[in-house]
């Protein structure tokens, strides 16, 4: 959904720092945003509060709702998806490259 927003709003972003929180995002608030994430997601209290301070600091306290919001739709959906087993989109396959993932188990078979 991150690389569809930023594709259809014509936004450059860099999903390499989905995974190594070293390189720039490219977008807005990108490293600010993902600590957040990654530490409400890890439940890591002490860089939550961190991370939430700069958040707080950036967008005022309706932006941490904000952003919060959008952190607990991403991982709803994502343990729904987990949950029922549902298949990746092969158009999406390009996505776990991007952002050094493989999801071998989500791979259509050679003979399909």
């Amino acid at each position: 959904m991150l690389r569809e927003s930023s594709d259809a709003a014509n936004l450059p972003i860099d999903l390499r720092a989905v995974r190594d929180s070293t390189i720039d995002p490219l977008t807005p608030l990108g490293p600010e945003l993902l600590a957040f994430t990654d530490a409400l997601v890890l439940q890591d209290h002490d860089e939550l509060e961190i991370a939430r301070t700069d958040v707080q600091l950036l967008l005022g306290e309706a932006g941490v709702e904000a952003v919060s919001g959008v952190v607990a739709a991403f991982e709803m959906m994502n343990r729904l998806l987990d949950g029922v087993g549902a298949p990746v989109n092969p158009k999406f396959m390009d996505t776990e490259v991007s952002i050094g993932l493989s999801a071998p188990g989500n791979r259509p078979s050679s003979s399909s």
